[in-house]
């Protein structure tokens, strides 16, 4: 048998604890009122070294001692002298364990639960003047000595389920904004944030970090910063800049998938009308006025670009400027909307030209680029600018090869009341006039190699509108060209003996020629044809008439004339007609002048 009297002793002591543990479970896990003045007094105090001066702080206190010291404060209402207000059912304040000890209710930690956070609308940064003053407010409040952070600042604070709200300024917004995570506030200055939450219907991950306190004002504090939700992401890893006056300089990386919905989400005024994908990786540095990234790779859509973007936001209108370079861009897609033949059916486009063809904000953006894909036609060794300006479009063509030879010139567009006004300014020498009539026009009925210039204006809300009211002058030349369809040098030798031949012989066959020369004017989407001349050895050809641009339709008179025969006898002339569309146009011969000019001499029965 067991001794019990032996263990007796023993078993009182050890019932006596268990009886003691349990009685202070019981009581520490029950929540023990207290005089809530006192209490909510030693929090003001400590909410105001952190987050700034309170105004008014009401709730019911509870102390709690497991399964740590806290002190859990029902139904809180809080609010700032700012107007900043803070509502929530419980509030737990994690408490310094020696500071309870010496009498005083230190909270070293907070854990919201379902808070809803009321912010002004006038404490919403409507500048980036407004934006740089709480950043730098933010900043400045983290400059204190370690000594003052050990004493009575908070050490981290939950939130857990929380609602955000702006009066006024999202008074349209039917979803709330959320937000869950946790803020760290580190001994030596820094803080650390991690959350997510929902904002304007978009699920968002947010990562944030502020370093240390600089050992001086003139020393970098690292700062970082990770946002991403469904739409994109952007990542700075750098810190602030005393020398440079700038709020943060370091790595920059933007990934968006469509800047058209980004731009929607954050409710960008002007927005960006573009579907495309935006990717930047480069240097940055942000100041109040203006963020400026360098050495940077760009990525819009499939072009891919190196070089350095900034945005000045310290006009009314914010200005886009960047210096960039390109090996291969193809820019077919940015080009379809204004390029002038519709591609589905006969006839130019005649559906209204997009309103941000001229974009809202304003650029100054200067370009280089071995090759640019445009459809069927190809670019190299390019240099452009893009200038914007309240809604004036500049595009100038500093230097370029295309169509086997090289243009230059400027396009400017701008909205006025009938839609868009247009001018082109452009000079070009050695263009392959077959790859470029089918690439502008698709119409394939010269070839050779063309230089001149051309100065014309049009206005209209289609591409249609501004061909039929196109308006200005040009003149070119050709050197060792084809004229397709009709060859007149066979015509006219049969032409000395069977006039009437050439009825059926107008068509098929080719004319190879040595020079071409055009001039005309333009007035209504018509051009008139002031001088031309074609050689062809030993002949020549003239035309005139007028070529209607606007409605594709061809009205011309030609006459070509054969070399002067050794008895001194007329030379032989076929006079004609050109008639009909661009895509198919009719080459009528004038018969009656043919007739009267072979009456005179011995002509064979045809």
């Amino acid at each position: 048998m067991i001794a019990i009297d032996k263990y007796r002793p023993m078993i009182r002591w050890l019932a006596g604890f268990v009886v003691l543990g349990a009685v202070l479970i019981l009581v520490g896990s029950m929540a023990v009122p207290i005089h809530s003045e006192a209490v909510l007094s030693d929090l003001r105090t400590t909410i105001s070294q952190d987050f700034g001066p309170v105004a008014s702080l009401e709730g019911k206190a509870e102390l709690q001692f497991l399964p740590h010291p806290s002190i859990d404060i029902v139904e809180l209402k809080l609010s700032f002298d700012n107007k900043v207000r803070l509502e929530a059912p419980r509030v737990s304040f994690g408490l310094s364990l020696f500071a309870l000890i010496a009498g005083r209710y230190e909270p070293i930690s907070a854990t919201l639960v379902s808070p809803h956070i009321i912010i002004p609308n006038d404490l919403v940064p409507d500048d980036t003047e407004q934006l740089s003053h709480q950043f730098s407010r933010i900043l400045g409040r983290q400059a204190q000595k370690l000594s003052s952070v050990n004493e009575g600042h908070l050490e981290a604070i939950t939130i857990e389920n929380g609602i955000f709200s702006f009066p006024k300024k999202n008074s349209n917004d039917e979803t709330p904004s959320t937000i869950s995570g946790t803020l760290y506030f580190l001994t030596n200055g820094a803080r650390r944030l991690t959350a997510t939450g929902n904002w304007r219907k978009q699920d968002v991950l947010l990562q944030a970090e502020i370093g240390p306190n600089a050992a001086s004002e003139n020393e970098d504090r690292k700062i970082s910063l990770f946002l991403k939700n469904a739409l994109g992401s952007i990542k700075l890893d750098g810190g602030t800049s005393k020398k440079s006056n700038s709020l943060y300089s370091g790595n920059l990386t933007i990934d968006i998938a469509r800047l058209d919905k980004v731009s929607e989400w954050l409710s960008l005024q002007p927005l960006v009308p573009f579907s495309t994908s935006l990717k930047i990786d480069g240097k940055a540095s942000i100041t109040p006025q203006l963020i400026a990234v360098s050495d940077s790779q760009v990525r819009l859509g499939a072009v891919a670009m190196t070089g350095g973007v900034s945005l000045d936001l310290s006009n009314q209108r914010p200005l886009v400027t960047g210096t960039l370079s390109a090996g291969d861009m193809d820019i077919t897609s940015f080009l379809t909307p204004i390029w002038p033949k519709q591609s589905e059916q006969a006839g130019w486009k005649d559906t209204p030209v997009d309103p941000n063809i001229t974009p809202d904000q304003d650029l100054d953006i200067r370009l280089s680029a071995e090759r640019i894909n445009l459809g069927i036609v190809r670019i190299s060794n390019a240099a452009l600018s893009i200038i914007a300006r309240d809604r004036n479009l500049n595009i100038t063509l500093a230097s370029a090869h295309m169509f086997q030879g090289s243009a230059k010139g400027k396009i400017s567009i701008r909205p006025v009341s009938q839609g868009f006004s247009l001018s082109s300014h452009v000079s070009f020498e050695t263009l392959d006039i077959g790859q470029t009539t089918l690439a502008l026009m698709d119409l394939r009925k010269l070839e050779g190699s063309m230089s001149g210039k051309f100065d014309v204006e049009s206005t209209g809300r289609s591409i249609d509108d501004m061909m039929k009211s196109l308006s200005g002058r040009a003149e070119f030349s050709l050197v060792n060209g084809t004229l397709s369809g009709v060859n007149i040098s066979t015509i006219l030798k049969r032409i000395e003996t069977r006039p009437l031949s050439v009825i059926r012989d107008m068509r098929g066959g080719k004319t190879d020629f040595e020079t071409m020369r055009i001039s005309t004017h333009i007035a209504n989407g018509i051009a008139n044809i002031d001088d031309s001349e074609m050689v062809f050895t030993p002949n020549t050809m003239k035309l005139s008439g007028s070529v209607a641009v606007g409605e594709r339709q061809i009205n011309l008179s030609g006459e070509a004339t054969g070399p002067t025969p050794q008895n001194g006898a007329e030379p032989a002339v076929l006079a004609y007609t050109v008639t009909g569309g661009f895509d198919d146009p009719v080459v009528t011969p004038d018969i009656n002048r043919i007739l009267k000019r072979s009456s005179g001499a011995a002509a064979s029965p045809d």
